[in-house]
């Protein structure tokens, strides 16, 4: 029998900006069950969101306009990405992945 998806499969992560400290995402080194949905929502503020490595789920990168979602299912392997954040329709470098899941890093899976 299949595993009913509910929303505990589901991860928010919140793009939040403020003039002082530009754009951040709340929890900021999330981590995601694998099979489950990583959810990125913006505030006030549209905001680009890069990936590092392009290859995974999350892709290259997810625009996203103010007030907006996308769900992202993360897939049933075990990796991580980087990611970084800037203006909506702008591009900008993540970097690598790193052990230990530091700030800038999202991890699926164990």
């Amino acid at each position: 029998m299949a595993h009913a998806k509910d929303a505990a499969d589901t991860v928010p992560m919140n793009i939040n900006y403020n003039t002082s400290n530009g754009y951040s995402l709340s929890p900021a080194s999330p981590n995601i069950a694998k099979g489950g949905t990583a959810q990125i929502k913006t505030s006030s503020q549209a905001a680009t969101i890069c990936f590092n490595p392009p290859t995974t789920p999350f892709g290259a990168s997810q625009s996203l306009q103010a007030h907006s979602s996308v769900d992202i299912p993360v897939g049933s392997t075990d990796y991580s990405v980087g990611y970084c954040i800037t203006n909506y329709g702008s591009t900008c470098t993540a970097p690598p992945p790193t052990t230990g899941v530091p700030s800038g890093t999202i991890k699926v899976g164990s």
